[in-house]
């Protein structure tokens, strides 16, 4: 197997120290020889890995008190493999998290002592140590970008790209904000199809696979024409619940009020609210806090002065990775180096990039206004309200102030260890909550 490309498998190790691989890919293992393939060292774990009959995996973990602590050995790998040439196949294992539930990753590579050349990536660990270059990606299924079919429709003049999974369910419409994409939903669709609903997951105009507005606007009232166009007028829906955060939020406010009749209900977190002087006049922590507001001048002020700063693909990535770790609008931990730039994508395109601070002009320049939106108090729309706490870009009291908004609201609920990414960060407790709140409508869609 000379030349073959290393490849990364996660694991998940639990509280006895023992893990399973994940969703074991034969084609990714397949062609391994069985037997022994000796021992290598990760930042000073020891390893000895084996390669075991195919559907077999397993890391052993265990605990050493040293100068520093008590830190954790990663001691036995073993990965599936099959019948193939005679060549021995590197194993690394690394520990991601010292603490249990533990992520142990193994890295199967080519020959040991081989170096790969085929593309940098990521490192390996053969015998004795020794740090190469390799190639493949995490395997991960919410890293995958080719996880779900994408759809594209065209009903108002550019090519809007969605997601759809599980048609014939209770139509549910997921609508990100900035700086995401519809990959912000790639942990919950699944199971939220599982509950019974059409998941209908569309990128935003200039955002992700689809492409940017014919006619220049970028801001929540075409955005929220789109939608009703793409959901109501292709996929032919009558009645929806639609769910969203940060500028997602306002956009299905927006449809909420221009539709009452099409929008059955809402599930709202993490979002920009309309502020009621009067009724909202003792509610403390309504003001977003100013230190983290710079970017949001920038985007509504200096937009084409940024974008011409952000000159490379590189540099739009970096700047977007910055609001998924150190600008701290997520709770700590919750983005691995991987997912932020896996989120950060997608924003290489200068066109696409330069489009979405669309939504932030219009905040500050009628001329970058479709038309005048829809925003203000809803009486009708029950309305499904969740709160990242750790979130902070947004104002302290969106729960109290979101409460006031929406008369038939539920809730507020209170995410704990969750920031402003509420579908990444807090799937479960998303998707639990809005089967929860839609179970009269999945009941009657079961009954037929």
């Amino acid at each position: 197997m000379p030349g073959r490309a290393v490849e990364r498998v996660d694991v998940q190790v639990d509280r006895t120290g023992r893990g399973q691989l994940q969703a074991p890919d034969a084609g990714l293992l397949g062609g391994l020889p069985q037997g022994r393939v000796g021992q290598g060292v990760v930042g000073g774990v020891g390893v000895a890995a084996h390669l075991q009959p195919p559907g077999q995996a397993f890391v052993e973990v265990q605990q050493r008190s040293g100068p520093g602590g008590v830190d954790d050995q990663c001691r036995t790998g073993q990965v599936a493999g099959g019948a193939g040439a005679a060549h021995a196949v590197g194993v690394g294992v690394e520990v991601f998290e010292h603490r249990p539930p533990r992520t142990v990753l193994l890295v199967i590579g080519g020959v040991p002592g081989r170096e790969q050349s085929d593309a940098p990536g990521v490192q390996r660990v053969g015998h004795g140590g020794q740090r190469r270059e390799v190639t493949d990606p995490v395997r991960d299924p919410d890293l995958d970008p080719a996880r779900f079919t994408v759809h594209t429709a065209a009903p108002r003049g550019f090519a809007q790209a969605y997601v759809r999974e599980n048609p014939g369910g209770v139509p549910l419409v997921c609508v990100h904000g900035w700086p995401e994409t519809k990959r912000v939903f790639w942990r919950v669709i699944e199971p939220l199809a599982r509950n019974g609903f059409e998941v209908i997951v569309p990128d935003l105009r200039g955002f992700g696979d689809s492409e940017v507005g014919p006619d220049g606007f970028h801001d929540v009232p075409a955005h929220a024409r789109d939608l009703y166009a793409l959901v109501h007028d292709v996929l032919g829906h009558d009645k929806v619940v639609l769910l969203g955060g940060d500028l997602g939020g306002p956009v299905i406010q927006d449809l909420a009020l221009r539709h009452p009749e099409w929008v059955d209900r809402m599930v709202l977190f993490n979002s920009p609210l309309p502020y009621d002087k009067e009724r909202m006049a003792s509610i403390v922590g309504t003001r977003a806090p100013r230190e983290a507001a710079d970017y949001f001048w920038r985007q509504g002020n200096e937009p084409d002065e940024l974008a011409a700063e952000l000159a490379t693909p590189a540099q739009r990535q970096r700047y977007i990775t910055t609001f998924y770790a150190s600008r701290f609008w997520a709770h700590p931990g919750s983005f691995t180096a991987d997912a932020a730039a896996f989120h950060a994508e997608p924003f290489g395109d200068g066109a696409k990039l330069r489009a979405s601070f669309g939504g932030y002009e219009s905040t500050f320049h009628p001329s970058a206004r479709s038309e005048p939106g829809r925003n203000g108090r809803n009486g009708r729309t029950p309305t499904l309200v969740l709160f990242g706490t750790s979130d902070h870009v947004l104002y302290p009291a969106f729960d109290r102030m979101a409460a006031v908004v929406f008369d038939k609201h539920v809730g507020p609920f209170l995410l704990r260890d969750c920031g402003h990414f509420v579908p990444w960060e807090a799937p479960h407790a998303l998707v639990s909550g809005t089967a929860a709140f839609c179970s009269d409508l999945l009941a009657a869609r079961r009954a037929g």
